[in-house]
């Protein structure tokens, strides 16, 4: 189904069928979801950036998701979602953020009351980075992802781990928590798994 009616379909097309983009279901009032969404909207008029860097991270997030992506495109875009909330973040709390790329998950993460996954927390051994920014700086910075040109590794190979699953979920999460949404049971579900989690807005 086309979103919008511009001239670039491959880019605005989404599957219709629940369960194949986000990672829960809404439970209750849907036009209460509904409601969440125009809030954000007419709170943030004055600042039509806010609204654009919305549509930006859920739109990365779904670039994430397609299927024809190699693993470090999957890893870009949805950290580029994740960043674009963070920059939503930064501008409702503007005198309250001064982190580097380490600490900005567990920022949000703190933020809306969100788990924070391992792989977002701290090692201070080393140095200050976490297992995605470090992922983050090789990519951004040397064209490496898991320490081998693009295409030519995936990160957590042999191990259990689905690094771009979690960090989808997690965007999910913190997308839902910007937005409003204050279900305590699904902010704070695990992210290393693909289920579908109940998400109530009746309250």
């Amino acid at each position: 189904m086309r979103l919008t009616s511009e001239e670039a379909g491959f880019l605005d097309t989404t599957p219709i069928k629940e369960g194949k983009l986000v990672d829960f279901v809404v439970i209750g009032q849907l036009d209460r979801a509904v409601e969440f969404a125009e809030k954000f909207w007419t709170d943030n008029i004055s600042c039509p950036k806010q609204t654009a860097r919305l549509s930006a991270a859920i739109h990365s997030l779904f670039l994430s998701l397609n299927p024809q992506a190699l693993r470090f495109e999957q890893f870009q875009y949805v950290y580029m979602a994740l960043e674009a909330c963070f920059a939503m973040l930064r501008q409702k709390h503007k005198n309250g953020c001064n982190t580097n790329h380490a600490q900005r998950l567990s920022w949000m993460c703190e933020k809306l009351a969100v788990s924070i996954p391992t792989w977002a927390a701290i090692d201070v051994e080393q140095a200050k980075k976490t297992e995605v920014s470090g992922l983050r700086n090789d990519a951004f910075h040397e064209a490496l992802f898991a320490g081998e040109p693009f295409g030519f590794a995936i990160e957590g190979a042999g191990s259990s781990q689905n690094l771009v699953l979690e960090m989808q979920n997690l965007t999910c999460r913190i997308l839902a928590g910007i937005l409003g949404v204050s279900d305590k049971e699904y902010l704070k579900a695990a992210v290393n798994n693909r289920q579908t989690h109940r998400v109530r807005v009746s309250s």
